[in-house]
């Protein structure tokens, strides 16, 4: 396998790793396709969709592996990145920092340089295979070997085994931000629409008066199987987007992500563009694959507003595929929880593990996490639907 280049003052592959039983790659292909295949529980693991990533993004976004052997086989794993800056999207910083991040990072204050474990988008497993408890062990000791901290993100609070691993090797924690689901459970978008009458007896109505003033706009909404054509205008429309909502955080990925994942997933990617005037002003992303849908991507030029487009492409086009497609569940990201809420969505509390590389600082720090657990609990997150 390949080391991985971190810069000149960490990097995670060496003499260490080796001699503790870890494996480094910086690609998905370093691993046999069957025995990956074995470990992963879903599509935030799968090949196809980490290969997707690795051609398409940042480096520090770019999924990196490690691994555990046993025997030959290969017994667990886990997608990594190494986050040298507070200002990438991966940050801990954001969550741990919020507003404060620009001032105190300014003063020295932030949680990296760290070693981050997490899947990329939505819910996934956050340690792959039947020998987690032995692969964490193994990461625990080379974060402290390499003075780095680990950082574990998204673990879903009913995953109660791994946050007691976790706990026990005297990891800090606090709240990451909820995830949204949906089950979805009926056999077509009129029972969906009854559904909704149970979170409020106007949204049914209301659902329907924006799917047709969407249709009045003029705009089309058309699936795309091949976005080459279109991938210097989606993704213009993609950064901008981001930039917009995110205000001075790059946005990670360049022009090669759509048509990337349309080409290592298939027909398990959906892909859909609103066109004003024959030319393209939004787009919308849905992967699934194993009975559960997620919606990591979408963007929204200016001249989609009014267009009530966020609501069709983003919720009532996604459930109406998932009816199609015979999809269980629906994984729509985090935010706009009100939103997704009326239409539909349950909220997964996830929680946020960090190990210092050091005792001393670990007890700085702890202070801080239960700081912002309680803060998050009683006023950041207090209004979020939670379901099981």
């Amino acid at each position: 396998m390949n080391e991985i280049a971190l810069g000149a003052e960490h990097t995670i592959l060496g003499p260490r790793s080796a001699a503790a039983g870890l494996r480094f790659a910086d690609g998905i292909a370093a691993f046999e396709a069957e025995a990956w295949d074995r470990l992963s529980p879903g599509l935030m693991s799968d090949r196809g969709w980490l290969r997707a990533l690795e051609i398409a993004a940042d480096a520090e976004e770019r999924p990196r592996y490690v691994a555990l052997h046993r025997d030959g086989g290969l017994t667990a794993a886990a997608v990594c990145r190494e986050i040298r800056s507070g200002a990438s999207l991966a940050s801990p910083d954001h969550l741990l920092l919020g507003r404060l991040r620009r001032p105190l990072g300014r003063l020295g204050v932030s949680f990296v340089p760290c070693l981050l474990v997490a899947p990329h988008r939505d819910f996934d497993a956050v340690l792959l295979g039947p020998a987690r408890a032995e692969l964490l062990d193994r990461l625990v000791d080379h974060a402290r070997a390499r003075k780095m901290p680990l950082v574990f993100r998204r673990v879903a609070a009913a995953d109660l085994e791994l946050r007691a691993l976790l706990e026990e090797r005297g990891f800090l924690v606090t709240s990451d931000i909820p995830i949204a689901w949906m089950d979805v459970t009926w056999p077509d978008f009129d029972g969906y629409l009854e559904f909704l009458r149970t979170r409020s007896r106007s949204m049914p109505s209301k659902v329907r008066n924006e799917i047709r003033r969407c249709a009045r706009s003029g705009v089309e909404i058309r699936e795309i199987a091949d976005p080459e054509p279109l991938a210097d205008r989606l993704h213009a429309i993609a950064v901008a987007h981001h930039l917009r909502l995110n205000p001075g955080v790059p946005y990670p990925y360049d022009r090669n992500l759509l048509p990337a994942l349309a080409r290592h997933l298939g027909e398990r990617c959906r892909i859909h563009v609103a066109f004003a005037n024959r030319r393209p002003i939004a787009f919308a992303v849905m992967v699934h694959d194993r009975g559960s849908g997620h919606l990591p991507f979408c963007g929204f030029a200016p001249e989609a507003r009014g267009s009530l487009l966020y609501f069709n492409l983003c919720y009532y086009l996604p459930v109406r595929l998932a009816i199609e497609l015979g999809l269980r569940r629906l994984y729509g990201g985090s935010l706009q929880w009100r939103a997704k809420a009326r239409r539909g969505y349950d909220f997964m509390p996830t929680m946020l593990y960090y190990r210092a590389p050091g005792r001393l600082r670990n007890l700085v720090a702890g202070p801080l996490f239960r700081l912002h657990r309680r803060l998050s609990e009683r006023f950041k997150f207090r209004e979020v639907p939670v379901g099981s």
